[in-house]
């Protein structure tokens, strides 16, 4: 469990617990891949809005689907894999072909936001795609303005497996950074146009479609 401040995240000061599994996902489940006999599986794909960005457990709407789920008494699992599935449409799609049709739900939810999901794109890059020409890997490249006001990408240590969780680690490597600032790579973002990037959006949403109509 990770506990974060509102007021780091949008100026409140209750505190808020982000309670995740061990496959990664907010909320319990999924507890495993296979799928419980004579259980239904609700599988929600989003971004800050589906995972519930500094809302409490008890607030979210996974939360609360599972409850009316658990009050008709019928078993289901309702899975919260916002965030999990990563940032934008195209990373939803790969999601899916990549974990998301293993865990063999019975119905997944979609959740678009138009405030971010095409300026999120502009940041990722397809590495490999399948025959429909939608994502089956992506890479997400993003920047940040650093404390002098540059704009940098982040630092690929924060990705760093099991390091990147350590304080000391990211404190000497952070200080180390203040020297070294990474620069932008003008030629990892694809996208030479915002049309581009809208073709890339309707691929991936045409592509999940058309992929959960024939599963």
């Amino acid at each position: 469990n990770k506990t974060l401040s509102r007021d780091e995240l949008d100026s409140h000061d209750l505190p808020v617990s982000y309670q995740y599994n061990s496959l990664g996902y907010r909320g319990p489940y999924p507890k495993e891949v296979e799928k419980p006999l004579h259980t239904k599986r609700i599988l929600l794909l989003g971004d800050s809005f589906t995972c519930g960005l500094a809302m409490p457990e008890s607030e979210i709407f996974s939360t609360l689907m599972q409850k009316r789920w658990d009050q008709r008494g019928e078993l289901a699992e309702i899975i919260n894999a916002g965030f999990h599935d990563g940032y934008s449409p195209d990373a939803y799609y790969a999601y899916l072909i990549r974990e998301g049709l293993k865990l063999r739900p019975d119905f997944v939810a979609v959740f678009l936001y138009s405030g971010n999901d095409f300026l999120d794109i502009k940041s990722n890059r397809w590495l490999k795609m399948d025959e429909s020409g939608a994502p089956i890997e992506v890479s997400t490249v993003r920047t940040i303005v650093d404390y002098r006001g540059k704009v940098a990408q982040v630092p690929r240590y924060f990705a760093t497996p099991y390091l990147g969780q350590s304080f000391v680690f990211l404190g000497l490597t952070n200080w180390l950074n203040s020297y070294f600032v990474p620069p932008v790579i003008d030629n990892a973002f694809p996208w030479k146009d915002d049309e581009s990037v809208w073709l890339a959006y309707r691929i991936s949403i045409k592509a999940m479609a058309s992929k959960l109509k024939h599963e």
